[in-house]
């Protein structure tokens, strides 16, 4: 019980370490897309 605890541990592990950056860039892809989508209803608001 609890012997590869080192394994979830992004300090101790590359493996965590990249599974920590990869859901780090998914919720930086989601809320880029987020703001793309708020931005380009502004521009379309904003046309004559």
């Amino acid at each position: 019980m609890g012997i590869d605890w080192w394994e979830t541990d992004p300090a101790l592990s590359s493996r965590a370490r990249r599974d920590e950056l990869a859901r780090e860039n998914a919720e930086l892809r989601e809320r880029l897309a987020r703001l793309e989508e708020l931005e380009l209803g502004r521009t379309q608001e904003e046309a004559p």
